[in-house]
């Protein structure tokens, strides 16, 4: 069913809103994110930001599991300039596929976020897969 104007005439259809353009992801930024997932002795990496409660949980389920873990805390003052955390998450989404924050790494594989129930358990199983590589 079509709108009607105010002369009781069908009406167009909106047009659609712009298309969503990918950004080009620098390659600083990617090369950044590669060499903190590369690391094996390390391989669990939690990219963070310090205000984030999802954040603050994924800490805590790691600290009850024993899971040891590299925090990539992306609002520290070290990503502030020159908008080097929204590079930096712009490279993390290109190559998990997914803009939220926390996102887990585990030997370079994307292991989730914080909405995975089963975020600490199944870190650990993946941290000894890596391991065991």
């Amino acid at each position: 069913m079509s709108a009607a104007s105010a002369t009781g005439a069908p009406s167009a259809a909106a047009p659609p809103g712009p298309a969503s353009v990918p950004q080009a992801v620098p390659a600083d930024a990617e090369a950044f994110v590669a060499r903190r997932i590369a690391d094996l002795t390390q391989p669990v990496v939690l990219f963070t930001l310090d205000w984030c409660e999802f954040c603050r949980s994924v800490r805590r389920m790691f600290a009850k599991q024993g899971i040891s873990y590299r925090s990539v805390d992306l609002d520290s003052v070290e990503y502030q300039a020159a908008n080097r955390s929204g590079e930096i998450r712009a490279a993390l989404s290109a190559r998990t596929s997914v803009s939220t924050i926390p996102q887990i790494l585990v030997g370079g594989e994307s292991a989730g976020g914080y909405t995975r129930a089963d975020t600490a358990r199944n870190c650990a199983t993946e941290v000894a897969g890596v391991r065991e590589k």
